[in-house]
């Protein structure tokens, strides 16, 4: 049966689509959807991380639309295993489904697939550099923002309108927040609360670890990790008077923990340490879903 294609203008097009469907990101993208077997599957978001988000999972959704013929487009679904293409009023109703059904696949009630169970995880992708006129630059967005915008944590959940609120944003190979101290954050007159620093780096560690494993693992999404043990060394009084900034960074890992190192700095000075070790967590454990 013959895939029903629908080309959008200039006009319609999402972020990260370039040069109508030519140059080296459209062309990672089409190598990376070749790659996977038959039977298994890649989302749209997991091919976006393994190109650094150089594109939204958006467009590489558009991608699929318009891809050679020789690219397994049906094997790329949405992050929950659904097939995002029965939305589309121009493409055959059950096609996708269908195809992979052929190869092996089985869906359940919800007409999802086991992510976990047929996900296809490419050990090695290949860098994509693009020149700066061929991409919109989004507003940088916090990992909380981007990846738990409905998590309630106390101090990292943006749900949450009488947490901390953290903010963590990649730096290179470090994971950076800036937190601003409030009167009620303080330990005594001028000094931030040790429960407060402690607070800060429990959850700015998680979110470096969980980070870390979402490229390691090339996942589309961070797997949710808590806290197996940390350690925090308060080196000196933390003014309260201005930011504090909080530097972490994974300096050992497996599949499915990381250990972060971090610092804290206020006014130019390292006021206090901490590492820990943090773990990603499976479906059962009462954490699973809080991201």
């Amino acid at each position: 049966m013959a895939r029903a294609v629908r080309r959008r203008s200039p006009q319609g097009r999402v972020r990260g689509e370039v040069d109508g469907g030519k140059g080296p990101v459209w062309a990672t993208i089409y190598d990376l959807a070749r790659a996977i077997p038959p039977g298994r599957v890649m989302s749209y978001g997991q091919i976006a991380a393994c190109l650094g988000f150089a594109v939204s999972p958006r467009a590489v959704g558009w991608a699929m639309s318009v891809c050679p013929p020789d690219v397994p487009w049906h094997r790329v679904v949405n992050a929950s295993g659904g097939c995002s293409t029965e939305r589309r009023s121009d493409f055959p109703p059950g096609l996708q489904r269908a195809l992979l059904e052929h190869e092996g696949v089985q869906f359940g009630a919800d007409g999802r697939l086991p992510m976990g169970r047929y996900r296809h995880q490419p050990k090695v992708f290949q860098e994509v550099i693009l020149p700066i006129k061929d991409l919109t630059h989004p507003v940088e967005m916090s990992l909380q923002d981007r990846y738990a915008p409905h998590n309630r944590c106390f101090g990292c959940g943006p749900a949450n309108d009488k947490g901390l609120r953290i903010k963590s944003f990649v730096h290179g190979e470090e994971v950076v927040c800036t937190f601003h101290p409030a009167p009620y954050h303080e330990a005594f007159t001028g000094v931030l609360n040790g429960g407060i620093i402690g607070t800060l780096f429990d959850c700015h560690c998680n979110w470096a670890a969980a980070y870390h494993l979402m490229q390691r693992r090339r996942l589309d999404h961070p797997p949710c990790t808590v806290t197996a043990e940390y350690r925090v060394t308060l080196r000196q009084p933390t003014p309260s008077s201005g930011p504090v900034e909080v530097r972490a960074r994974v300096v050992e890992s497996t599949e499915d923990r990381a250990t972060v190192e971090a610092t804290l700095e206020a006014g130019g000075k390292v006021t206090a340490t901490a590492r820990g070790v943090f773990v990603a967590v499976g479906e059962g454990h009462p954490a699973y879903h809080r991201w």
